[in-house]
């Protein structure tokens, strides 16, 4: 049974441990190994950390990604949703697949940077993955900036240090990419 905290960020009072608001961003997800991921049963667990930011306006936000491939972000103090209340498609979704590793923020420039592995089929035929992708996306969640893609899906948590964003597909190949490009053709610095 869904108790209403399956995929669901949940905020709690730091002093006394009390739930002070939950968010469950998809409902009534029970896929467990034994059972075939389709669109009732989408395996969309939250495989990405939260992360925690502040919005132009000052509102400070949460945004996290779900193996499904949503990327959802809300008020930290409330739980409200920022993007709407089904977050913003990015990736296919699947058992390893959509937004499975931990993301990276450029608050200084106002971009999330979140991997995505685009292989919907894994575990259910032998189809080989499509790819990855890292997505550049606005704070709230609204926009995609743009969508570097890679020939392996990308498993690896997302890093950002001077400019520079890091991270690395399946296949072993470390990308490091620039966090101000204008789009995904000229983002590539080193691979």
């Amino acid at each position: 049974a869904d108790p209403g905290v399956e995929d669901a960020v949940m905020a709690f009072d730091s002093r006394t441990g009390a739930l002070l608001w939950a968010n469950e961003l998809v409902k009534g997800d029970i896929w467990n190994g034994n059972i075939v991921p389709g669109p009732n049963n989408p395996d969309a667990d939250l495989g990405d950390s939260p992360k925690i930011f502040t919005l132009r306006g000052g509102e400070t936000a949460v945004g996290i990604g779900s193996k499904d491939g949503f990327y959802f972000v809300m008020d930290a103090a409330t739980g409200r949703p920022i993007n709407g209340p089904n977050g913003l498609q990015l990736e296919a979704g699947g058992p390893l697949g959509g937004l499975f590793a931990t993301g990276a923020v450029d608050q200084r420039d106002g971009i999330v940077f979140q991997n995505g592995i685009d292989w919907p089929t894994f575990g259910i035929t032998s189809a080989p993955p499509v790819g990855g992708d890292l997505y550049a996306i606005s704070l709230d969640g609204k926009t995609v900036l743009w969508d570097f893609k890679t020939a392996a899906p990308n498993g690896s948590g997302v890093a950002i240090a001077n400019g520079v964003v890091y991270f690395e597909s399946l296949d072993g190949t470390l990308y490091a990419l620039n966090a101000k490009a204008p789009d995904a053709a000229q983002a590539l610095l080193a691979s």
